[in-house]
């Protein structure tokens, strides 16, 4: 579900030393945020050797020749109050049963399992970044 990507991306920068002014830091804030595009450079670094010497993004939020900069688009354009803001239209109920299409169910399936697991746990979603460790994921340019 959309709610799992949030609470990953959330854990993604909480365990990177993000802070929020509140108890737990807003989405928007964290797809926002320079520590959480970093993060994502750091654990796909890790992961897989992408990216060496490159910087994590440009202005635009795209890293050149990654799938860094795939992963953090469709990030920010399906998620991001100020583009499709789709947690908020399926969390508050603004989406009908006809809308809800296996397309969208796969989707959040896709970034949920592309956003690599928190430094040092597995964080709140447990396995699932196991599903995201395989090739073939959102982002990982294949």
């Amino acid at each position: 579900s959309l709610a799992a990507v949030e609470r990953r991306c959330v854990d993604l920068y909480v365990s990177t030393g993000g802070t929020s002014r509140g108890t737990s830091p807003m989405l928007s804030e964290v797809l926002a945020s320079e520590e959480f595009s970093e993060a994502i450079a750091r654990q796909r670094q890790g992961r897989d050797g992408e990216g060496r010497g490159r910087t994590p993004t440009d202005a635009s939020g795209v890293a050149g020749g990654t799938g860094l900069g795939a992963l953090l688009w469709a990030l920010r354009r399906a998620l991001h109050p100020r583009c499709m803001n789709l947690r908020n239209v399926v969390w508050h109920g603004f989406i009908a049963p006809p809308d809800a299409q296996p397309e969208l169910a796969a989707l959040a399936l896709a970034l949920a399992a592309s956003v690599p697991s928190p430094v040092g746990g597995e964080g709140a979603l447990g396995a699932l970044g196991a599903l995201g460790s395989g090739e073939g994921a959102l982002g990982s340019g294949e």
